[in-house]
């Protein structure tokens, strides 16, 4: 089972339905993420033979990063965090990109205005899936600027794609 987006009184009540109902489950709870992952002794994980390079700009963007590499790493993918490569310095992420082309696809989480997935999409051959994050102000703090920069279409560089989700979810912590 994976809850995402728990909040402290969703987390207890959880955390006490499984101890109720499958006492013998290993849960792994990731408050930052806002994620809990509760399996039981008999669930044979997926494997998937991919690594998928989870990429942020900056701080602002951990908790969405950390829903995501949960997610994919339930799915069975082996994840790479690349933290902390914002476009505000570009050698950020120059200096990243042999391992962002190492990547099988890369998830880049981006608040403000949006721009780091299209900046990446245009350095890199792998797919590239943007995940806009409410952070900044105005309508960047809302996530409204990072989404629409996500899912305009791109002509002459390879486009990103957005996750369908509401970026007002993915709040900083």
């Amino acid at each position: 089972m994976i809850a995402t987006r728990l909040d402290d009184e969703q987390r207890r009540t959880v955390h006490d339905r499984l101890a109720e109902t499958a006492p013998e489950a290993t849960v792994e709870d990731d408050e930052r993420a806002r994620t809990l992952v509760a399996t039981v002794p008999s669930f044979d994980p997926p494997e998937l033979d991919a690594t998928v390079g989870v990429v942020t700009g900056g701080t602002a963007d951990a908790a969405a990063a950390g829903e995501a590499t949960v997610i994919l790493e339930a799915m069975g993918a082996t994840v790479e965090r690349i933290e902390d490569v914002g476009v505000a310095s570009l050698v950020r992420v120059l200096d990243q990109l042999p391992t962002l082309r190492e990547q099988d696809v890369l998830v880049v989480a981006a608040g403000r205005e949006g721009a780091l997935p299209t900046v990446v999409a245009g350095l890199v051959d792998v797919p590239v899936i943007g995940l806009p994050v409410s952070s900044g102000y105005g309508h960047g703090g809302d996530g409204e600027a990072a989404f629409a920069g996500m899912v305009q279409p791109v002509r002459r560089c390879r486009s990103s794609t957005s996750m369908p989700d509401s970026p007002r979810e993915h709040r900083p912590g």
